[in-house]
């Protein structure tokens, strides 16, 4: 297509097979016919041949190059790509500008007009692309083995509540991005299937503000629980659960099962996952994709979620943010944090989903935080490095309850000069550092939550269990290490302090604090400082 504007007067279906190659990513316009108007009056009666449809759609293996993609103002999509519970394939987008213009009347399409909607994908390619428009991108299934590099994702609207939003991706890699404009930056969630094994690398989000969806940078969010039991009985390759799951009124199924993680949270072959290849709901078995290393006994308790599982983020960065990277009731097992910098920011989280105050037993819910690493991170001039669990954990010890949030290790990071925070979400008003005296250390082991009080609040037993930090530096901050009476078994060695008034405020159950440092203004060298 040569350099031009080409108006369409409706939905314009992209055939398999098909690339459309335009001049460049400025001179090849693709618009809807209606003229724009930024009147909300208006846009709510001209109901045009677009009303509740896309600028474009398509399914498989089609390709769009060098062009822009206008739809103003946007009954939905300029992109939609898929159609569930079809899978799409093979679809690629090099260099295409996809904008939107949010109609603001539309009440019943609150997520209305952003620019790309992707349903159901694999093998999905988006390089050097730009989006601008409410939202920028939504994947509203699953993802696989997909590539996002280079794009800058631009929101107008700081309500609307991410830039890029995954519901279940694995195999892919989210590299090179940027991300500015909204209350979240990336969100990655579980609504549709795990977060497994991906590579999200070199993405810088600026700006994230205060709003309805309370401005996490980088949000993990949600462990997809299914259910938790004690085993019955094992074998190499299966085991049976003492009680099934029921969703929505009725006995999961094996399709409600098969994908997701066994995770062994207690008792023997502690620490192992595998993923469900399949089950039997009659006989409660679960079989999974490969032996275990320990077969589980009577004595295990088996969590079944979807996780963050084995999920890499490097040298990310995050500037002038809200709540920072926020590792949030993920079920996180074995995923690694290395080289982030949050810069005016809350810092890094890694908080354990715990709710277990229900008088059901079976709707009691832990998703574990297991075995991940947050490794050379840098805050300034902002929160710190957070290891915590939140929701309504347990007021008394039980016998079947999984651990939680278990041998973590927090290794070489730095903050520098913790602030004071405050701000909304939802109208509840938070603290740094809530479940914990209202005061934010720079590293810290405690509960609390997003937006609300933790409803187990100090006392109760101890859900935050053999973890490690080792050779962080903390300076200007109150407070250097703050551990909460959830805590048990935490191993702080060589860690530095410099102009911290209180190194260390330990109200756990055998903590052990080995060769700490603490510098005062003569003893400080710039070996550990921002300038490397």
């Amino acid at each position: 297509m040569p350099p031009g504007t080409y108006a369409l007067a409706r939905t314009v279906a992209i055939p398999d097979d098909v690339v459309i190659q335009g001049a460049a990513l400025h001179q090849t316009v693709l618009a809807n016919l209606q003229v724009p108007t930024t009147e909300s009056r208006t846009l709510t009666e001209a109901r045009t041949a677009f009303a509740g449809r896309d600028l474009l759609h398509g399914m498989s293996r089609f390709a769009l190059r060098d062009l822009t993609l206008r739809f103003m103002p946007a009954h939905g999509s300029a992109l939609r790509v898929g159609k569930d519970p079809e899978w799409s394939e093979d679809v690629s987008l090099y260099r295409v500008r996809l904008e939107t213009q949010q109609d603001f009347s539309l009440a019943e399409h609150p997520y209305a007009a952003r620019p790309l909607n992707i349903v159901k994908a694999r093998r999905f390619s988006m390089v050097r692309c730009e989006t601008y428009g409410p939202g920028s991108v939504s994947c509203e299934r699953k993802v696989e083995d997909s590539l996002f590099a280079q794009n800058q994702f631009q929101t107008d609207r700081r309500w609307r509540g991410h830039n890029f939003k995954f519901w279940g991706v694995e195999h892919s890699i989210f590299e090179d991005n940027r991300m500015a404009g909204d209350t979240r930056g990336l969100v990655m969630q579980t609504h549709f299937g795990v977060n497994y094994q991906n590579f999200i690398a070199g993405n810088t989000v600026e700006r994230t503000v205060l709003g309805g969806n309370a401005c996490e940078t980088y949000l993990i969010e949600g462990a997809g629980h299914l259910y938790e039991s004690r085993v019955a009985s094992a074998s190499a390759t299966a085991l049976r659960t003492e009680r099934w799951p029921e969703l929505r009124g009725r006995a999961a199924t094996a399709a409600d099962c098969t994908g997701r993680f066994a995770v062994i949270a207690r008792g023997r072959g502690l620490g192992q996952w595998r993923r469900i290849g399949g089950c039997e709901p009659a006989a409660r078995e679960l079989r999974v994709d490969r032996p275990w290393r320990v077969t589980p006994d009577t004595t295990s308790v088996v969590v079944v979620m979807n996780g963050l599982i084995e999920t890499v983020f490097v040298n990310n960065q995050e500037i002038d943010c809200g709540k920072g990277l926020y590792i949030y009731g993920a079920g996180a097992l074995n995923s690694v944090v290395d080289r982030h910098l949050c810069d005016r920011t809350l810092g890094v989280t890694l908080m354990t989903e715990d709710d277990r105050q229900q008088a059901n037993p079976a709707e009691r819910m832990t998703a574990p935080d297991f075995f991940n690493l947050i490794l050379d991170c840098r805050v300034h001039e902002g929160g710190g490095i957070i290891c915590s669990a939140g929701g309504r954990l347990p007021l008394e010890a039980e016998r079947d309850a999984p651990l939680a949030n278990f041998a973590n290790r927090f290794i070489e990071n730095e903050v520098q000069h913790v602030v004071p925070f405050s701000g909304a979400q939802y109208g509840a008003n938070w603290t740094w550092g809530g479940g914990w005296n209202n005061l934010l250390a720079g590293l810290n082991v405690i509960p609390m939550d997003l937006g609300k009080k933790p409803g187990g609040d100090a006392e109760g037993p101890a859900r935050l269990i053999g973890n490690v930090f080792f050779n962080n530096w903390v300076s200007g901050s109150r407070v250097g290490v703050g551990i909460s009476k959830r805590a048990a078994h935490t191993l702080l060695l060589r860690n530095a302090f410099y102009d911290v008034a209180d190194p260390l405020v330990d109200r756990g159950q055998a903590t052990t604090s080995l060769d700490m440092s603490v510098r005062k203004d003569d003893a400080y060298t710039p070996e550990r400082g921002p300038i490397r």
